[in-house]
This record gives structure tokens, C-alpha cells and sequence, in this order.
């Protein structure tokens, strides 16, 4: 199916998605950063169609955040940092599983991804180690 003009158009006219880096705060270690790219353009309230966002963070903070869910959803909600990722708080669904870290690169090299999907104030989400930018 190919897209309509006026769809095309629409597109045109939307800015495309900017990483912001959004401190975490760690009580065991310094504030790290974590990047927050947030791809949607629906409400929370729209059941037609998710918000999409993706987070990407060092193992350390990686390795808090699956240690430590409460610390995550905040970090979701935006209650430790004043910057929430969706538009309304969020219940974190048990299918939001954190794979255990692969150690076979040095930790500088890798970075992990997380993808999260937001709709009806259900949150899911998916985690993916990966190398580092600029690692050799």
C-alpha cells in the first residue's frame, strides 16, 4: 500500500526524534547518564497506539536497574529525575525481563538498549547488550 500525499507531507513536517541525556542517580556510585530517545506522537491515553521510547546506559547503570526494579520505574516515571519518559506514570508489566549481562567484553566496550512500549498506563520493555559506540 503505498502512502497518501497528504501522509507524506505529515511526515515531512515532523522533526525528527533527538537523543537527551538524563542523569541518573545512583545512591552506591556517581550520577551516570543515561540517553532517552522517545519516538511517538500519541497521548498515554490512546489505545490505538503505543508510545515507543528507547534508553540507552552503561552496564553499571544496566546492572542497577536490573537489580533494582523500583529504582528503574523511577527512573521511568521520573520521580528521581524530574524527566519523566512517558506522559503519565507507568506499571511495569512482569514481562519486562532483564537479560543477564554477557561478560566477554571489557565493560567500556558495551552499552545495553532498552526498548519500552507504554500504552494504558502499561509499560513493557526489552533489553539488548550491544557494543559500544566507537569501541574497536
Amino acid at each position: 500500500m503505498r502512502p497518501t500525499r497528504r501522509a507524506h507531507r505529515a511526515a515531512k513536517k515532523q522533526k525528527a526524534a533527538n537523543w537527551e541525556p538524563v542523569t541518573f542517580k545512583s545512591e552506591a556510585r556517581d550520577d551516570e547518564v543515561v540517553m532517552v530517545l522517545r519516538i511517538w506522537d500519541s497521548a498515554a491515553g490512546d489505545p490505538k497506539w503505543p508510545q515507543v521510547a528507547l534508553l540507552r546506559m552503561s552496564p553499571l547503570v544496566y546492572k542497577e536497574f536490573k537489580k533494582d526494579f523500583l529504582s528503574f520505574k523511577a527512573f521511568i516515571d521520573g520521580t528521581q529525575t524530574g524527566k519523566p519518559i512517558f506522559d503519565a506514570p507507568v506499571t511495569v508489566t512482569k514481562g519486562c525481563k532483564f537479560p543477564e549481562p554477557n561478560d566477554e567484553h571489557p565493560v567500556e566496550e558495551v552499552s545495553w538498549l532498552i526498548m519500552l512500549t507504554h500504552r494504558a498506563s502499561f509499560c513493557s520493555c526489552v533489553a539488548l547488550q550491544e557494543r559500544a559506540m566507537g569501541a574497536p
